[in-house]
């Protein structure tokens, strides 16, 4: 399974959490996810990081701009980009897995340091299959 659904299916299962009480096995599938991104052995992180390199797209309500992620945790990313963003600002980071797979994660800008962002995921994400052009 790619890095990124496992993120999308952990995401997904939090907020739903959120709203309603998650059956036995969705709350299994949600324990087992977070061990697979990185158990809390780490005493300095919640979230410890998985190390990638993966080209992304960051939106924020007036552009798009290229970004490359430099680590995932079941909170977030790490990305490197020239966006200039805002602590708190809301953006969407578009991302394609090789089986032309697209996800949408809703995220928030919650540090940035020159080109680097700490991006914490919000809210649901997506993933649809790209059509062939």
């Amino acid at each position: 399974m790619h890095l990124l659904h496992l993120v999308h299916d952990h995401q997904r299962l939090l907020v739903k959490s959120d709203m309603v009480p998650l059956s036995a096995t969705e709350r299994t599938c949600l324990n087992a996810l977070a061990q697979a991104l990185g158990s809390s052995e780490d005493v300095r992180r919640d979230a410890p990081r998985v190390d990638t390199r993966l080209e992304v797209q960051l939106a924020n309500c007036c552009a798009f701009e290229a970004a490359l992620v430099r680590d995932i945790s079941r909170g977030g990313f790490r990305v490197s980009t020239t966006l200039r963003a805002r602590v708190g600002e809301r953006l969407t980071l578009h991302a394609r897995s090789e089986a032309q797979e697209e996800f949408l994660f809703p995220v928030r800008v919650v540090w940035h340091d020159g080109d680097a962002l700490g991006l914490e995921l919000i809210g649901m994400p997506t993933c649809t299959l790209r059509r062939a052009a």
